[in-house]
């Protein structure tokens, strides 16, 4: 006579399985969450420079962007200082300067990288005063 249902060791590998599917998803998925967070932020940096150089034009003074650490300082009226998300930070201290022209005074340009556990994205200010995410 043939039983229905599943036998103890079928039930175990299917457990098996999927632990095992479950396990690969987390660490697929939290490597992927880990670059998103790295990508908002290098563009958050971007815009803040962007805005900074704007800035600079419109008010006709000299603006300073300080990367270091964890945060994002500006010398503007108000001061700001920005904290990124956690476990992001900028590979030693860069500072960026604005001139009223809209450019970065010579000694002022360059990149600065952000770096996470498993990657890293690198912000360029040329001499021209572009700013781009590489």
């Amino acid at each position: 006579m043939r039983q229905n249902g599943f036998s103890s060791l079928e039930l175990l590998v299917a457990t098996f399985i999927i632990g095992l599917a479950i396990l690969f998803g987390y660490f697929s998925f939290d490597g992927y969450l880990e670059n998103i967070k790295l990508v908002a932020t290098a563009r958050l940096t971007t815009n803040q420079l962007r805005l900074a150089k704007q800035e600079a034009r419109s008010l006709s003074r000299d603006i300073e962007v300080r990367l270091k650490g964890d945060a994002i300082s500006i010398t503007a009226s108000p001061p700001q200082c920005i904290k990124l998300p956690q476990g992001i930070v900028f590979e030693g201290e860069k500072t960026f300067k604005f001139a009223s022209t809209g450019y970065p005074p010579p000694g002022f340009s360059g990149s600065v990288c952000l770096k996470s556990k498993r990657s890293q994205k690198k912000v360029v200010v040329s001499s021209l005063g572009r700013i781009r995410i590489e």
